[in-house]
């Protein structure tokens, strides 16, 4: 069942609004609000789509006064209604929705955990890094032994050498 909702007729700005959603459900699978506006009174059938933010996300901004409220100051109603779609054209566009902010608060959740991810991965990378390190250490300690050994072998066989050699 189809709401209709009637806007003063009365004026030549007067709209009916019609929510689609209700009519066609497979129009609003993706769960927004749609309006179809007919001005009052007019022999024509020509309509205008007004998409509105899902429903869980709507603000309330009724386009019906503000097109009446321009044109009682001055505006022409075609004026008016361009400023009205762009008005909440701005509004779905520009403004971060419950939706938004949530899916935000996800991806930094999902960046949180990433980044403790890679601080425990780099943790034992660096702890592999010095397991490592100190293993290259004693073995280029006990290097160094060796050759310190083998030159204190080399110079007591050369001072022996020397002095049997020499008188």
């Amino acid at each position: 069942m189809a709401a209709v909702e009637k806007k003063s007729a009365a004026t030549p700005a007067a709209f009916v609004f019609l929510r689609v959603d209700w009519i066609l459900p497979a129009l609003s699978a993706n769960r927004e609000r749609l309006f179809l506006a007919f001005p009052l009174p007019s022999a024509k059938l020509s309509c205008k789509i007004f998409p509105v933010m899902k429903a869980a996300e709507a603000i309330n901004f009724d386009t019906h006064k503000f097109v009446k409220h321009l044109t009682e100051n001055g505006f022409t109603e075609q004026q008016a209604e361009v400023l009205a779609e762009e008005q909440v054209n701005l509004l779905n566009t520009n403004l971060a929705t419950k939706a938004d902010i949530f899916a935000i608060k996800r991806e930094i959740t999902d960046v949180k955990r990433d980044i403790e991810v890679l601080r425990q991965e780099t943790k034992a990378d660096i702890e592999k890094l010095r397991q490592e390190t100190k293993a290259d250490m004693a073995n280029l300690r006990a290097e160094l032994v060796k050759w310190v050994y083998a030159a204190m072998i080399a110079q007591v066989i050369l001072i022996v050498a020397l002095v049997k050699l020499l008188p």
